[in-house]
Protein backbone atom coordinates (compact mmCIF):
# COMPACT_ATOMS: atom_id res chain seq x y z
CA UNK A 1 0.00 0.00 0.00
CA UNK A 2 1.12 3.54 -0.42
CA UNK A 3 1.25 3.71 3.43
CA UNK A 4 3.71 0.56 3.50
CA UNK A 5 5.84 2.51 0.65
CA UNK A 6 5.95 5.49 3.43
CA UNK A 7 6.86 3.44 6.20
CA UNK A 8 9.72 1.51 4.30
CA UNK A 9 10.91 5.04 2.95
CA UNK A 10 10.98 5.95 6.24
CA UNK A 11 13.22 2.75 7.63
CA UNK A 12 15.23 3.05 5.02
CA UNK A 13 16.23 6.65 5.45
CA UNK A 14 16.55 6.22 9.10
CA UNK A 15 14.55 9.66 9.01
CA UNK A 16 13.52 10.26 13.14
CA UNK A 17 11.55 13.07 12.70
CA UNK A 18 8.30 14.64 10.86
CA UNK A 19 7.45 18.14 11.28
CA UNK A 20 3.81 18.78 10.33
CA UNK A 21 0.62 20.93 10.88
CA UNK A 22 -1.82 18.30 9.24
CA UNK A 23 -5.39 18.43 7.87
CA UNK A 24 -7.79 16.57 6.56
CA UNK A 25 -5.31 15.42 3.68
CA UNK A 26 -2.93 14.30 5.72
CA UNK A 27 -5.21 11.67 8.03
CA UNK A 28 -4.24 8.67 5.21
CA UNK A 29 -0.47 10.11 5.92
CA UNK A 30 -0.53 10.55 9.68
CA UNK A 31 -1.81 6.93 9.71
CA UNK A 32 0.88 5.98 8.11
CA UNK A 33 3.80 7.56 10.19
CA UNK A 34 1.76 6.26 13.47
CA UNK A 35 3.13 2.43 12.55
CA UNK A 36 6.89 3.86 11.55
CA UNK A 37 9.93 4.65 13.18
CA UNK A 38 9.28 8.64 12.67
CA UNK A 39 7.74 10.81 15.65
CA UNK A 40 5.61 12.84 14.54
CA UNK A 41 6.38 16.94 15.41
CA UNK A 42 3.34 19.57 15.76
CA UNK A 43 3.63 22.45 15.11
CA UNK A 44 0.19 25.16 15.48
CA UNK A 45 1.18 26.97 11.68
CA UNK A 46 2.88 25.75 8.77
CA UNK A 47 5.59 28.84 9.22
CA UNK A 48 6.87 27.74 12.56
CA UNK A 49 6.61 23.97 10.85
CA UNK A 50 9.20 25.10 8.43
CA UNK A 51 10.90 26.97 10.36
CA UNK A 52 11.23 23.78 13.43
CA UNK A 53 12.00 21.95 10.33
CA UNK A 54 15.12 24.41 9.31
CA UNK A 55 16.54 24.62 12.84
CA UNK A 56 16.50 20.58 13.02
CA UNK A 57 18.33 20.56 9.56
CA UNK A 58 20.75 22.80 10.52
CA UNK A 59 21.79 21.26 13.71
CA UNK A 60 21.66 18.24 12.71
CA UNK A 61 23.15 18.47 9.26
CA UNK A 62 20.62 16.13 8.33
CA UNK A 63 17.78 17.13 5.68
CA UNK A 64 14.51 17.25 7.13
CA UNK A 65 11.15 16.05 6.44
CA UNK A 66 7.70 18.20 6.50
CA UNK A 67 4.19 17.44 5.86
CA UNK A 68 2.37 20.29 4.92
CA UNK A 69 -1.44 20.38 4.02
CA UNK A 70 -2.90 21.43 0.77
CA UNK A 71 -2.45 24.46 -1.03
CA UNK A 72 -3.36 26.89 1.34
CA UNK A 73 -0.82 25.16 3.67
CA UNK A 74 1.80 25.48 1.33
CA UNK A 75 1.16 29.21 0.50
CA UNK A 76 0.80 29.86 4.19
CA UNK A 77 4.75 28.45 4.43
CA UNK A 78 6.25 29.53 1.89
CA UNK A 79 8.26 32.67 3.32
CA UNK A 80 9.72 30.17 5.54
CA UNK A 81 10.57 27.73 2.74
CA UNK A 82 12.13 30.60 0.05
CA UNK A 83 13.88 31.74 3.29
CA UNK A 84 15.33 28.29 3.88
CA UNK A 85 16.22 27.95 0.19
CA UNK A 86 17.92 30.79 0.17
CA UNK A 87 20.08 29.75 3.17
CA UNK A 88 20.50 26.50 1.50
CA UNK A 89 18.81 24.03 3.60
CA UNK A 90 17.86 20.73 2.64
CA UNK A 91 14.04 20.55 3.62
CA UNK A 92 11.72 17.62 1.87
CA UNK A 93 8.25 18.82 1.78
CA UNK A 94 5.44 16.52 1.46
CA UNK A 95 1.97 17.71 1.03
CA UNK A 96 -0.89 15.86 0.97
CA UNK A 97 -3.45 16.86 -1.56
CA UNK A 98 -7.10 16.02 -2.35
CA UNK A 99 -8.17 12.41 -3.43
CA UNK A 100 -6.91 12.48 -6.83
CA UNK A 101 -10.94 11.47 -8.32
CA UNK A 102 -11.51 14.99 -6.76
CA UNK A 103 -8.93 17.44 -8.52
CA UNK A 104 -11.33 17.30 -11.54
CA UNK A 105 -14.04 19.18 -9.69
CA UNK A 106 -11.59 22.01 -8.53
CA UNK A 107 -11.69 21.27 -4.69
CA UNK A 108 -11.71 24.29 -2.12
CA UNK A 109 -8.21 23.09 -0.51
CA UNK A 110 -6.85 22.29 -4.24
CA UNK A 111 -4.87 24.53 -6.30
CA UNK A 112 -1.34 24.32 -8.81
CA UNK A 113 0.39 22.78 -6.05
CA UNK A 114 3.62 22.65 -7.76
CA UNK A 115 3.71 25.81 -9.52
CA UNK A 116 3.81 27.53 -6.36
CA UNK A 117 6.94 25.41 -4.48
CA UNK A 118 8.33 25.49 -8.08
CA UNK A 119 9.38 29.25 -6.53
CA UNK A 120 10.94 28.52 -3.79
CA UNK A 121 12.42 25.08 -4.15
CA UNK A 122 14.95 23.47 -6.24
CA UNK A 123 12.76 21.11 -7.43
CA UNK A 124 8.88 19.51 -7.52
CA UNK A 125 6.91 16.69 -8.44
CA UNK A 126 2.89 15.74 -8.10
CA UNK A 127 2.73 12.05 -7.59
CA UNK A 128 -0.31 11.00 -10.54
CA UNK A 129 -0.35 7.63 -9.89
CA UNK A 130 0.68 4.97 -6.69
CA UNK A 131 2.78 2.85 -8.90
CA UNK A 132 5.00 6.36 -9.00
CA UNK A 133 4.92 7.12 -4.90
CA UNK A 134 8.26 5.04 -3.82
CA UNK A 135 10.40 6.82 -6.52
CA UNK A 136 8.87 9.50 -5.99
CA UNK A 137 10.13 10.15 -2.82
CA UNK A 138 13.47 8.64 -2.88
CA UNK A 139 14.52 11.28 -5.80
CA UNK A 140 13.11 13.93 -4.05
CA UNK A 141 14.93 12.58 -0.50
CA UNK A 142 18.52 12.57 -2.89
CA UNK A 143 17.56 15.77 -4.45
CA UNK A 144 17.20 17.97 -1.10
CA UNK A 145 20.97 16.42 -0.07
CA UNK A 146 22.37 17.26 -3.15
CA UNK A 147 24.41 20.41 -3.41
CA UNK A 148 23.24 23.11 -3.65
CA UNK A 149 21.54 21.73 -0.83
CA UNK A 150 17.32 23.35 -1.01
CA UNK A 151 13.96 22.47 -0.37
CA UNK A 152 12.31 20.57 -2.40
CA UNK A 153 8.41 19.43 -2.71
CA UNK A 154 6.53 16.64 -3.05
CA UNK A 155 2.63 16.51 -3.92
CA UNK A 156 0.34 13.42 -3.20
CA UNK A 157 -3.23 12.47 -3.03
CA UNK A 158 -4.36 11.60 -0.08
CA UNK A 159 -6.26 8.61 -1.54
CA UNK A 160 -2.78 7.18 -2.22
CA UNK A 161 -1.70 6.37 0.96
CA UNK A 162 -4.36 3.76 1.47
CA UNK A 163 -4.11 2.32 -2.19
CA UNK A 164 -2.39 -0.69 -2.95
CA UNK A 165 0.59 -1.60 -5.67
CA UNK A 166 1.84 -4.20 -7.51
CA UNK A 167 4.28 -2.18 -9.15
CA UNK A 168 6.08 0.14 -6.38
CA UNK A 169 9.80 0.04 -8.64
Amino acid sequence: SGAQLVQQFIEVNEIKYVFGCPGTTETTFLAALADSKAQYVLGLTEPVVVGMAAGYALATGNTAMISLHTYPGLASGMFNIRNAQLAGIPLFIVNGTEDSRFLIHNPVLGGPNTDLARTATKYQYEVRSLDELAVALQRCWVQAGLQPTQPVFLSVPMNFMEGETTEPA
